[in-house]
């Protein structure tokens, strides 16, 4: 079921209390259940929220394959927004969407994006976001590209490129669970994510399972995984031995992924890179002779 896009309550930052945040989850989550029909596999809730406006979607994935529509229960965007309340940190803000999701008996998972564009349906006017920064201020460097553009805001300069460590490394690939939790489909179980790069052309692509149904299906992950699999690949690089053409990339319900990249062969592509982005990636992204693979030379 899907709730039009309407008044969401007015609220800003409240402080934070860590029973009160357990309690309002774990009653989102309760009233959730009491209302899930006889037979659910999952129960699947995504709100979006600004002080301006509110949309909920929750979608029950039934085990025979099928979703069913259910009436969501009315208290609980008044819940969701007293925890985006006191889920507010100075200067970060908080978050823009939510999702619970439920597997039977009573096993439920939150995930929160303080940082990615939502992608209403039907879209929001840019006033709802600059309302929603006035009642959570942010500091500039945490206010996103996109909603930078959406308040009328001017462009930070782009971040230097440096290496990358482990830890580093880490925190980005949590920043794409992250952004693929909040947009998978309502029942998703595992999403196989390929990250295919050559030069400045690039493409992401995705096959899924769902939790009540064995057939996979095609997806197609928010424009925002190419960014942060470009980020990761520049910082990968290391001198004279190139980077990864591939980053596979394999979350598994509800927050398990693992990673492995392919440096050496070419990728299958979807869609073919222009010839030019052979020799574009030896410039951006110098080998050894020894390191570069027949393929990748230049073509005409």
């Amino acid at each position: 079921m899907t709730q039009p896009a309407g008044p969401a309550p007015g609220r800003g930052p409240l402080p934070y209390d860590q029973a009160r945040y357990q309690e309002l989850t774990r009653g989102i989550a309760v009233l959730l259940a009491q209302a899930a029909p006889s037979g659910w596999r999952r129960v699947d809730l995504r709100i979006m929220m600004t002080v301006a406006v509110s949309d909920a979607a929750l979608t029950v994935a039934m085990d025979d394959g099928t979703t069913r529509p259910t009436e969501m229960p009315r208290d609980i965007l008044d819940m969701a927004a007293e925890l985006r309340s006191i889920m507010y940190r100075q200067d970060r803000g908080t978050w823009l969407s939510m999702r619970v999701m439920l597997d039977p008996p009573g096993s439920y998972y939150t995930s929160f994006n303080n940082d990615y564009d939502p992608h209403w349906e039907p879209d929001i006017p840019d006033d709802a976001y600059a309302q929603d920064l006035a009642a959570f201020p942010r500091a500039e460097e945490n206010v996103p590209g996109w909603l930078r553009a959406r308040t009328g805001r001017p462009e930070l300069p782009p971040e230097p490129v440096r290496p990358l460590g482990p830890v580093e490394q880490k925190d980005l690939l949590e920043d794409v669970t992250s952004l693929l939790v909040d947009a998978l489909p309502a029942g998703w179980q595992q999403a196989d994510v390929y990250h295919n790069a050559l030069g400045t052309h690039a493409e992401t692509v995705s096959q899924l399972l769902m939790c009540n149904t064995h057939m996979p299906r095609l997806w197609t992950p928010p424009p925002a995984a190419d960014a942060l699999f470009g980020r990761l690949r520049r910082g990968m690089y290391a001198d004279g031995l190139g980077t990864w053409f591939t980053a596979r990339f394999l979350l598994t319900f509800p927050f398990s992924y693992q990673v492995e990249y392919t440096r050496d062969t070419e990728p299958r592509w979807k869609t073919r890179p222009e010839p030019s982005a052979y020799a574009e990636d030896l410039d951006l992204f110098p080998r050894t002779p020894d390191n570069t693979p027949a393929w990748l030379h230049p073509r005409t």
